[in-house]
């Protein structure tokens, strides 16, 4: 009962806390991380990245591959910042001490303070959740999917809210 009190208290910041996390990820860390990603890929000629090709990778480009694992360890600390920022801001705020100037100040001391094993510890956690979420957040249907066609379903007359009376969700079949 506490905890739907104090949501139904703070639901603001709360909302503003996700909403400025989101899109500072969208607008600014993730369009960074895609940038980078394509200069090293551009700058070694590689086409793609994929586990196909991560073996030649490592052997015929050692510095883009460098390259891909300094990324994979920024990205794994920003990951941990993320995750740091949000616990910091959800405990501020049942705190009533919500205020965006301490939340990064906690978590900047929170990422000086990240050892080595600390980045590890959670490359190892981000690196076994990661693959599990797919499971969840992931479509069942192949990559070649079209919409089907059935000849000998007579169509219905137009829908009056619709353009065309066609229906909004087509019928989709892996092929």
């Amino acid at each position: 009962m506490r905890l739907k009190r104090d949501f139904s208290l703070h639901w603001k910041n709360y909302l503003i806390l996700f909403l400025v996390v989101e899109l500072s990820l969208e607008v600014a860390v993730i369009p960074l991380f895609n940038a980078w990603t394509s200069l090293l890929l551009n700058l070694g000629a590689i086409p793609y990245l994929s586990y196909t090709n991560a073996l030649s990778l490592v052997t015929s480009h050692p510095y883009i591959t460098l390259g891909l694992l300094l990324e994979l360890i920024i990205l794994i600390i920003c990951v941990f910042g993320q995750f740091a920022l949000i616990l910091n801001g959800v405990v501020l705020i049942r705190q009533d001490e919500f205020s965006f100037r301490a939340i990064l100040k906690n978590t900047a001391r929170q990422l000086r303070q990240l050892d080595p094993l600390g980045i590890f510890f959670f490359a190892g956690y981000f690196l076994l959740i990661v693959p599990f979420s797919g499971i969840f957040f992931s479509s069942a249907s192949p990559p070649g999917d079209q919409v089907v066609h059935f000849p000998h379903v007579r169509p219905r007359p137009p829908h009056p809210g619709r353009a065309g009376g066609h229906h909004p969700l087509p019928l989709l079949v892996g092929v």
